[in-house]
């Protein structure tokens, strides 16, 4: 059996990193500017435009989540939703573990069941379903000139 002090510390450390991790990419999207063109955020980080768009003139399944991000942690969800549904649900997503894995930093209580029951298929699953239903609407944004 694990000490409880040595599982209070295994469970504050793995809170740190989920709040580091998180804390990180939304500090990120807070210190960029949102494109207005709906994509192409990322290119303030150093990183080439979308390869996929540049061969097919259509977005690809993470186009947009840059910028999207960028809308949500500056506080415009409407725009955030408009630009790609997906990554402003991811954004909310990250923000919620970051307040609870502050939370059990401080408590000494462990995320690890919470993390266990969201790391099944079938998350997998809903997150790729997600993000597909979110690039088809993309698709048709730009589709129809929006």
């Amino acid at each position: 059996m694990v000490e409880p002090k040595l599982r209070t510390l295994y469970a504050r450390l793995l809170s740190l990193l989920l709040l580091l991790s998180c804390g990180s990419v939304l500090g990120t999207a807070v210190w960029l500017n949102a494109d207005a063109t709906g994509m192409g955020t990322h290119q303030q980080l150093g990183l080439p435009a979308c390869g996929f768009y540049s061969a097919t003139q259509l977005p690809c399944a993470t186009c947009g989540m840059t910028t999207s991000f960028t809308h949500a942690a500056h506080g415009n969800l409407i725009q955030s939703f408009i630009t790609q549904p997906a990554g402003m649900l991811l954004c909310l997503s990250l923000a919620i573990m970051v307040i609870l894995s502050g939370y059990t930093l401080i408590m000494g209580i462990s995320l690890q069941p919470m993390l266990q029951m969201f790391c099944q298929p079938r998350s997998f699953l809903f997150l790729g379903l997600l993000i597909g239903l979110a690039w088809v609407y993309k698709i048709s944004m730009v589709y129809w000139g929006y």
